[in-house]
């Protein structure tokens, strides 16, 4: 009745057949833990299925103690664990109250069992990290808009300085904020500039070049170009048909 675990009920077997050999020790090696944990942190839902059940296959030509299975489960177990206290992911959202790995292992009887669970345990850790992904960049993305309209007066404002605040590898941040905001960091910067300065030519009566400096710009005529780019009129005709 044991071995039905690990051959399926209903059928009549050979104990020759069934019988674990245990002179066989096929190992579930640490390169096996990384590249399901890769998956579970990058890969889509597919890519994860694909990778547990190559995993799982390479063992079904050979009959291994039931043990074998619930160490490497262990083991997985482990580094899933880590991973969720990386990301901050609460452990209830995943197993819920009052969850024992050790229990929870010793209560799956076969191979499948245990391939199943672990599946749909890497799916719902997977799309924590997916939702916590698309907060934090979107979190960036805010924080960056937040720091441009504060410091977009600084003429020499860049997207490394605003890296070096916000602690991202310019090439992420690019990535990032182009699929967040929909614009570029100098076209967004722009956009905040000349909006800033179309409100000063209709509050104000401050001259060209110094609405450029209050906006930015040390070079007025340079101004006066993206200005005109913008809106289709020069600073000082924008404020006359005012």
């Amino acid at each position: 009745m044991e071995y039905s675990a690990v051959m399926g009920g209903d059928q009549a077997i050979c104990i020759a057949d069934v019988e674990p050999d245990t002179s066989i020790r096929v190992e579930f090696d640490e390169q096996d833990t990384n590249e399901i944990i890769n998956a579970v942190k990058l890969a889509n839902r597919q890519e994860i299925s694909d990778k547990l059940n190559a995993v799982f296959d390479r063992f079904h030509s050979v009959v291994l103690p039931l043990e074998q299975y619930q160490i490497f489960l262990l083991e997985m177990m482990t580094a899933l664990l880590k991973v969720l206290h990386a990301y901050k992911i609460d452990e209830t959202e995943i197993f819920g109250k009052n969850f024992s790995v050790i229990q929870a292992v010793s209560q799956l009887h076969s191979p499948q069992d245990m391939q199943h669970w672990c599946t749909e345990i890497c799916m719902k850790i997977s799309s924590n990290i997916e939702r916590e992904r698309v907060n934090s960049t979107r979190i960036l993305a805010q924080n960056a808009e937040q720091y441009i309209h504060e410091h977009y007066t600084n003429p020499n404002l860049s997207v490394e300085e605003l890296c070096d605040h916000l602690h991202v590898s310019p090439a992420y941040f690019s990535t990032v904020f182009k699929r967040e905001s929909g614009r570029s960091f100098v076209s967004y910067l722009t956009d905040v500039r000349m909006q800033k300065a179309e409100e000063l030519l209709n509050v104000t009566n401050d001259k060209t070049y110094l609405i450029a400096q209050k906006v930015g710009y040390t070079e007025p005529n340079y101004f006066s170009y993206v200005f005109k780019k913008k809106f289709g009129i020069s600073p000082s005709k924008y404020r006359n048909q005012k």
